[in-house]
């Protein structure tokens, strides 16, 4: 659209790379936020593929890369639990098979 507005201009097509990256990042940066806050869905099935590529996106020691971090160790931690809770709950399935003398199932 730029284009067709002010032909090849150099500076339009570079600010306008530069606006999208700044958008880009704002709503990177709102999703990380949400999710270190608590108010985002951590276990959303788009969680962990749309954090992925922000590790190689934002330089290490950035302002983005540590909050990406702190996303990440939040988002570790809820699989951990989930983790846990699973291997807990098969746990205590087998002790009641075994208390009950149900070895078949």
């Amino acid at each position: 659209m730029a284009g067709a507005l002010y032909g090849h201009d150099p500076f339009v097509s570079r600010s306008l790379s530069v606006a999208r990256l700044v958008v880009e990042e704002a709503e990177d940066r709102a999703f990380l936020e949400r999710i270190v806050d608590g108010t985002g869905d951590v276990l959303s099935e788009e969680t962990f593929p749309r954090m992925e590529p922000m590790f190689a996106k934002y330089p290490e020691g950035s302002n983005m890369f540590a909050l990406l971090e702190k996303a990440a160790e939040v988002f570790g931690d809820a699989v951990q639990e989930i983790a846990a809770r699973a291997i807990a709950s098969c746990a205590i399935d087998d002790a009641r098979r075994r208390a009950f003398g149900n070895f078949d199932e």
